[in-house]
């Protein structure tokens, strides 16, 4: 069995070179506004150490602190983040969401993505999230993310991690992204 984990870990860590490889490539890309509506976390989230305990009643700073990571790790810009807690805060409902405004990188004059603004000089990065990032819980959490958050970034190379594979290694979210070079370095 740990060999088995050791060969899988290696195998993971061929991929991450191959693709840090290929994220080193440029592109001209635009900031372009999206938005993020009814982010909560998924009905069978475990939060990480430190956090609620019960899911059903986790906070709505909680929500907020978990988005705005989660989407500056994308490569959203920071300073551009606007959560709507309205519906967070409303009622004592079980169900807390938040909605969220912000602004991603977006590949330049595509049919998709006109260029709206001045374009700026981006790098596709090789991102990788796991359970331990800021208390992010379980791979199930991740698994929300990368279905609902990572459609509204620019991306390639996305890997789909099985949670039997993510609970061995730690890793639920595997990807390249359109990212600034000061957002870029920022996340470091």
């Amino acid at each position: 069995m740990r060999t088995q984990l050791l060969m899988l870990i290696a195998a993971i860590g061929l991929v991450g070179s191959a693709t840090a490889a290929a994220a080193d490539s440029t592109q001209s890309a635009t900031w372009t506004q999206r938005k993020l509506l009814g982010f909560s976390p998924p009905p069978n989230y475990a939060p990480g150490v430190g956090y609620a305990s019960n899911s059903q009643f986790i906070s709505c700073d909680e929500i907020i602190d978990r988005v705005q990571f989660i989407l500056v790790q994308l490569g959203a810009r920071p300073d551009d983040i606007a959560v709507d807690q309205r519906d967070c805060r409303r009622g004592q409902s079980t169900v807390r969401s938040v909605d969220v405004k912000f602004s991603v990188l977006a590949p330049a004059d595509t049919p998709a993505n006109p260029a709206a603004g001045a374009s700026v000089e981006a790098h596709w990065q090789t991102i990788e999230l796991g359970g331990a990032d800021v208390g992010l819980g379980d791979c199930a959490f991740l698994r929300y993310v990368t279905l609902k958050v990572l459609p509204l970034f620019a991306t390639r190379n996305v890997k789909l991690i099985s949670p039997d594979v993510c609970a061995k290694v730690g890793v639920g979210l595997r990807a390249e992204v359109l990212k600034a070079p000061q957002v870029q370095a920022a996340s470091r």
